[in-house]
């Protein structure tokens, strides 16, 4: 639980004091990867199951890659005949961990339900905060967003209290990034089968199952740095913004 006096970082961040005096409650935090198919949607789902009921906050998530990525998946495609998708679903493995992990009303086909949303400016503008997983891409959006930059902070330097919004002064050697378990589609599934062949479990040592519980172990980390942005936010909108 974070305690009272750890409020102090927050409210003397540039962000919150822009918040405070519009006199605006945090009600949309933006969590932001590479392709909106793991990392973010994991942050995503996790902070909406999290959040006090009562709470008008709620989680959505982006990526910066999603359109680049679908241009090229369906290159690849229409080079082998084959119709265009007009989505990136997110990766089963992603859902399978999310519904082992969260469960709780959380629809079991999620990977019908999320599909990869390419970021854009809009949602730079409606979102109260914005953590990316990873430093390049808040810096990224640092840059391509300068009106903005006091509201973008990576995960894990936002609830590690080490960023401080538009400079990051002492930030520059520590290590803000959350891992990508992401691997090629095609060698995660000839994995899978050969796995599944072979009758191994979570507890046996194919190389698809590893994939499987390095991806539970990061979703871990992405969870454990989820629920403090949850306390974070009940506690400035109830005791300081209201």
């Amino acid at each position: 639980m974070v305690k009272a006096e750890k409020l102090n970082y927050y409210k003397n961040l540039e962000w919150f004091k822009e918040l405070k005096q519009t006199k605006k409650e945090i009600t949309r935090i933006l969590f932001v990867c590479s392709g909106n198919t793991c990392r973010s949607p994991a942050a995503e789902y996790s902070f909406n199951q999290m959040v006090p009921y009562a709470s008008h906050t709620i989680a959505f998530s982006r990526g910066m890659n999603v359109i680049t990525t679908l241009n090229k998946i369906n290159e690849i495609r229409a080079s082998k005949r084959l119709e265009p998708i007009p989505s990136i679903e997110i990766e089963p493995e992603t859902a399978k961990v999310l519904g082992i992990k969260i469960g709780n009303g959380l629809p079991e086909d999620l990977a019908k339900i999320h599909t990869a949303k390419q970021i854009q400016e809009k949602d730079i503008i409606e979102a109260s905060l914005i953590l990316t997983i990873d430093k390049s891409i808040r810096n990224q959006l640092r840059g391509n967003y300068p009106k903005y930059a006091s509201k973008i902070f990576t995960l894990k330097g936002f609830t590690n209290q080490i960023e401080s919004g538009n400079l990051d002064i002492g930030t520059d050697e520590v290590d803000l990034d959350i891992v990508n378990p992401f691997i090629d589609r095609r060698t995660r599934e000839n994995e899978r089968i050969t796995s599944k062949n072979q009758g191994q479990t979570l507890d046996g040592k194919g190389k698809y199952y590893e994939y499987i519980k390095r991806y539970i172990k990061i979703f871990e980390e992405i969870r454990t740095y989820t629920r403090i942005v949850v306390e974070v936010v009940f506690l400035l909108n109830t005791q300081e913004l209201r």
